[in-house]
């Protein structure tokens, strides 16, 4: 039944999964069977959070000196900063809630991100009300201050790392399985096929197949 899952394993794919739990189900399923097989020892199963799978594409980009902005922000740093750009923005509306307001727009940025075209989309946005409005002006304020941080956080670092795929070392060679996604995102299909492009091997694995090994 999980053949598909257990044969990418064996040969030593990197499987990227939707979150951690399934990633880490994943390897002990591939433990069990190799030791149901009769096994004493064997490599760890390679699997990968999405998330943990870009950033190490991103530090692989670096290591290579490709360009990429130096710096990687991640969720925590991302939103304080989130929360710093609000804060200054309200700070003639002691009214409204900063912290709830950040935690929004960078929910909204993500969004933006994964199933956008990708690049500054949101400039286009058309300020139908004072919420959009706001949305604009903290997203072209998060941009600038991580422009001069020269950092780039998650949301946008699959298309940055789409855009320099053909020049990660070993990208021929890299074998992915991605595992467990009912649904992908459009940035997320722009970096699996700009790694195809590159000569890299990606196999779909049935999400709702393994969406069942992580109950």
């Amino acid at each position: 039944m999980y053949e598909p899952v257990l044969e990418a394993a064996a040969r030593g794919a990197t499987l990227v999964t939707p979150n951690k739990r399934l990633a880490r189900e994943l390897v002990a399923m591939h433990d069990r069977a190799t030791l149901a097989a009769g096994a004493r020892a064997w490599p760890a199963a390679r699997a990968l959070p999405w998330q943990a799978f870009v950033a190490e594409l991103w530090q692989q980009a670096l290591d290579a000196g490709l360009p990429l902005p130096p710096q990687r922000l991640d969720a925590r740093q991302a939103a304080h900063l989130w929360q710093r750009i609000v804060a200054v923005d309200l700070d003639d509306a002691p009214l409204l809630d900063a912290t709830t307001s950040a935690a929004l727009a960078g929910e909204a940025w993500e969004r933006v991100h994964a199933y956008g075209e990708g690049g500054a989309s949101w400039r286009g946005f058309v300020a139908t009300g004072p919420e959009v409005a706001a949305f604009v002006r903290w997203a072209e304020a998060f941009e600038r201050e991580t422009k001069k941080l020269g950092a780039l956080d998650l949301a946008r670092a699959p298309d940055a790392i789409a855009g320099v795929a053909g020049r990660l070392p070993g990208v021929a060679s890299l074998d992915v399985a991605w595992i467990g996604f009912v649904e992908e995102s459009p940035q997320q299909r722009r970096l699996l096929a700009a790694l195809e492009h590159a000569g890299a091997a990606v196999a779909r694995v049935d999400g709702d197949l393994t969406s069942r090994i992580a109950r």
